[in-house]
């Protein structure tokens, strides 16, 4: 239930107790807003074996623009660095979703997402609003096949949360709040997936103290993202099939790769088999037909330490052959991040406001109409249809419009990537007059989190150490997967 409002003196009485990024900018920023605050508490999520962390609430307006009305709190982690002087400028990370559980994905995955980063700075955690262990959290039931599930969550939502207050721009105004009440001067946002919308949004609205932004994965507001899906899901496929021809042993071995995808659809639309096994001791079951190889395929593509077996995994896609790695790839979205890691209610929230409504609904059906063959794999048809029933209120045309700025920013893709591609970043940073991009030819999605090259990792580090300096880019190769052939 929301909480009582915290003072302004409560924050300043807790700074003494924070990592030194805190405490080094104690004379920073303006005070934060009457009805912000921060506290220190406990930590709700599993830290880390050997971290230094300390955890506290962050009490914010739920309402941005009502003020008077009741508040939330954002939970809050800063992983202290290990340097004994470390820069007076922390990490604020933002994960993606929208809806996703910061505080469980970063401590899940801290060796990829924060441990690369303490050397010399703090890194800084939140849940953002309606999500993980921040109250309220819009989560819905775990099992969406029961009748009335969507409806039900809503209502059931709508008695502890005023739905339309959840989004960017709200996310935006948290972040300034969190600056301020942490007395911290100057700070970098690091974001990845949907994370990388907040962080615009925060560049166009709350830019101040914001030293450097990176950009894992871009989501620009002025994208069409869900009519653009099935053409990004054919682009992505499309430079891994060139890849794959471009080499001779995956030629060699794989010569007709985008027939061979369509023909073991329909063999499977003719005869569906069921997958079944478990994914991490969970038991797991599909119906494996032409659509659901797609959407396995178009997974994948997230997925860089797998992108090099999809050639295999198609030609054998008909046979049983491949099926672990289809149960690996399905358990991974289907289990690990929509069960675990995005609260559903918040994801709803944040794109029923400010990207469905805005969809033109009618070029998504000639896209998908257009690529029969693709069997809807990318659609957005489902969330459009999923926010008629979630009736939140459209934001303004101005969160579609593309953000402006002068504060430095690195952008990075993958070449592979089938949600948020290299064309992104690329429009995006049109708009950004400190811009440096960078794309990964042989990655997929989350490029800083990936197992295949530290490379995306050595890049932020070294912008962060210097946003303004023209980076050394010599890791980024122009290679391809080693492709799995037997």
């Amino acid at each position: 239930m929301p909480q009582g409002v915290l003072r302004t003196l409560l924050a300043v009485a807790v700074v003494s107790s924070l990592p030194a990024t805190a405490r080094a900018a104690k004379q920073g920023g303006d005070p934060p807003s009457p009805a912000a605050g921060f506290a220190t508490a406990p930590c709700a999520f599993h830290v880390p074996a050997g971290q230094k962390v300390r955890c506290g609430w962050l009490t914010v307006p739920e309402n941005r623009v009502g003020p008077g009305g009741r508040t939330i709190r954002l939970h809050v982690a800063i992983y202290a660095s290990r340097s004994p002087h470390p820069a007076p400028d922390p990490i604020v990370w933002l994960v993606g979703g929208p809806g996703g559980r910061a505080h469980d994905l970063s401590s899940r995955l801290f060796h990829r997402v924060v441990a690369p980063y303490l050397a010399t700075r703090d890194f800084i955690v939140l849940d953002v609003r309606g999500t993980g262990y921040s109250q309220p959290a819009l989560s819905c039931p775990e099992d969406r096949t029961a009748p009335g599930w969507l409806q039900a969550c809503r209502d059931h939502l709508r008695t502890v949360a005023d739905l339309s207050c959840y989004n960017s721009a709200s996310v935006a105004a948290d972040l300034a709040d969190l600056r301020r009440a942490l007395r911290i001067r100057e700070g970098n946002i690091f974001a990845e997936s949907y994370g990388t919308r907040l962080a615009l949004s925060t560049l166009r609205d709350c830019p101040e103290g914001v030293r450097a932004v990176v950009l894992d994965s871009v989501v620009p507001p002025e994208a069409d993202q869900y009519a653009d899906g099935p053409s990004k899901f054919e682009g992505a496929l499309s430079a891994l099939f060139e890849d794959c021809a471009r080499d001779a042993a995956c030629n060699g071995a794989f010569p007709t790769l985008r027939a061979t995808l369509l023909e073991a659809a329909d063999a499977l639309d003719a005869s569906p088999r069921r997958l079944s096994g478990t994914w991490h001791n969970v038991p797991l079951a599909v119906r494996f037909d032409g659509r659901q190889l797609l959407q396995a395929v178009d997974l994948t593509l997230y997925e860089s330490d797998m992108v090099s077996s999809l050639p295999w995994a198609i030609a054998h896609a008909v046979d049983g052959s491949a099926d672990s790695t289809w149960l690996e790839v399905i358990g991974r979205h289907e289990i690990f991040v929509s069960r675990r890691i995005v609260d559903q209610g918040a994801h709803l929230s944040y794109a029923c406001a400010e990207e469905v409504p805005f969809t033109d609904v009618a070029r998504l059906r000639k896209e998908d109409d257009s690529r029969a063959g693709m069997r809807q794999a990318a659609t957005g048809l489902s969330i459009v249809e999923a926010c008629r029933a979630w009736g939140t209120r459209p934001t303004g045309r101005r969160e579609t419009m593309a953000v402006t700025s002068r504060v430095p920013v690195l952008l990075l893709s993958g070449r592979y990537d089938p949600v948020t591609p290299p064309s992104y970043a690329r429009q995006a940073a049109s708009h950004l007059a400190n811009a440096q991009v960078f794309e990964f030819r042989g990655l997929g999605h989350w490029l800083t989190a990936n197992e295949v090259t530290s490379c995306p990792q050595r890049l932020v580090l070294q912008f962060l150490d210097d946003p303004r300096r023209k980076l050394d880019a010599a890791c980024v190769a122009d290679k391809p997967p080693a492709w799995r052939l037997r």
